[in-house]
């Protein structure tokens, strides 16, 4: 008798403890939805957002901002670009570090660790600004650049706008 009313009692408090849990999920969850007007999605699945602040016609936003290397010929000379694409006219950009390294998180090789600077341009929507040098060895072919703190300068709204680029191993052009 004892086995079966306490058999009895743990199904009964089994089902209590499936059914609570359903029953919350159901009143507590929410719907998220992520900007899809302004944004693009890339071919390797990167989802390109706007920065700046919100607005209807997305007058001041950067769809699109990539660091890249460039190395100049056969020689270990090679210069970091910072490119934008968008539809608010950029005129600076500064940044509170900058390196660029191997891309091998087992044996990292720094090759330039730069202090922010701040760079000025002529106001575009469209651009590309020559952020540094740095001497890469030939036989690398890819490089690992991470910028940290990077603001734009927003003619339309006169203030320095927050922009992230996600760190990624690229080829040296």
């Amino acid at each position: 008798m004892y086995k079966r009313i306490s058999s009895l009692l743990m199904v009964m408090v089994l089902s209590l403890m499936v059914i609570i849990p359903v029953s919350a999920q159901e009143n507590t969850q929410k719907t998220i939805a992520l900007p899809t007007s302004s944004s693009t999605a890339s071919a390797e699945g990167i989802i390109e957002v706007p920065i700046g602040p919100d607005s209807e016609n997305s007058i001041q936003s950067v769809n699109g901002i990539t660091l890249t290397a460039v190395r100049n010929g056969n020689t270990e000379d090679c210069e970091v670009y910072l490119n934008w694409a968008g539809t608010g006219q950029y005129s600076g950009w500064k940044f509170t570090s900058l390196t660029v390294d191997n891309g091998s998180s087992l044996y990292t090789e720094t090759y330039l660790d730069m202090d922010g600077r701040v760079y000025y341009c002529p106001a575009a929507t469209v651009g590309s600004l020559k952020i540094a040098d740095v001497e890469i060895p030939t036989d690398q072919k890819k490089a690992k650049i991470t910028i940290k703190g990077l603001l734009g300068y927003n003619n339309l709204t006169s203030s320095w706008i927050s922009a992230y680029v996600a760190p990624k191993i690229g080829t040296i052009n």
